[in-house]
């Protein structure tokens, strides 16, 4: 009997024990995720992306303000309705021509029959916005 006890009792103390190795063994992972985030967040890429998020966002802010009152919702709602309006997509997947620079990086040039059916595209784009606002 006092051998049946002692048996369960160490199959409880192993359980507990191999319990308590995996929590540690996760949070051993979530600490290295957290150190591979902050060495990333460093890094001069994260902070070229976050300079460019912001910049394009302060772009569509100046020339649409009505979209500083638009909720997260409501902001992705309209970016969906660009996006599968074909007069806008197609516009800038056809009218823009890749030319390659200098120094090798890829630029969109447009030209100025390109950039007159751009304006009507960010008019539609404006109706959009100032429809969805009201």
């Amino acid at each position: 009997m006092d051998a049946e006890k002692e048996l369960s009792k160490i199959k409880q103390e192993i359980h507990e024990k191999e319990v308590e190795e995996r929590i540690n063994r996760h949070r051993l992972k979530r600490e290295q995720a957290k150190a591979d985030l902050q060495k990333r967040r460093r890094g001069p890429e994260y902070r070229a992306r976050t300079h460019r998020l912001c910049n394009r966002g302060g772009t569509i802010e100046c020339f649409y303000p009505e979209t500083k009152e638009l909720t997260a919702e409501e902001f992705y709602e309209l970016v969906d309705m660009l996006d599968h309006d074909v007069v806008i997509s197609n516009s800038w997947k056809t009218k823009s021509k890749e030319k390659s620079s200098i120094d090798g990086e890829r630029r969109r040039i447009i030209s100025c029959r390109n950039q007159q059916s751009h304006l009507r595209t960010f008019l539609s784009i404006s109706r959009l916005i100032t429809s969805t606002c009201i």
